[in-house]
């Protein structure tokens, strides 16, 4: 607000009567709906904390943990993902699309792990 001659500006307090408690109830029980069902959500954060912990020298079984972590809310993103693309394209299409993805993560696994140990010296 601004007062009558305009060389002040102040701010009017914040009046918590009933109908305002009622409101932020209702928000505080809206996101705490929201967070029980967008659980992955939540977990995104340990994505970049995962790529940072081996640079600050956190211990191998620390990277592990929150890596395992960041993954299982990637491929619940994934899998979310791929469920509302299949339900535009069809049943088989779908249903080929959620099973190619679905095993996304274990092509990454295969790729990184598996093929440089089974290179020939």
């Amino acid at each position: 607000m601004v007062d009558s001659n305009r060389s002040n500006v102040f701010f009017m307090p914040f009046e918590f009567d009933n109908e305002n408690a009622a409101s932020l109830k209702n928000m505080f029980k809206w996101g705490c709906v929201c967070l029980a069902r967008n659980w992955s959500i939540v977990l995104l954060v340990f994505v970049p904390v995962g790529i940072i912990t081996p640079e600050i020298g956190c211990s191998d079984s620390t990277v592990f943990i929150i890596n395992c972590i960041a993954i299982t809310a990637l491929t619940d993103l994934l899998c979310r993902a791929t469920d509302a693309i299949a339900s535009y394209l069809g049943k088989i299409t779908g249903a080929l699309l959620n099973i190619t993805m679905g095993n996304a993560a274990e092509f990454v696994i295969l790729y990184v792990w598996f093929i440089p140990i089974c290179q020939p010296i």
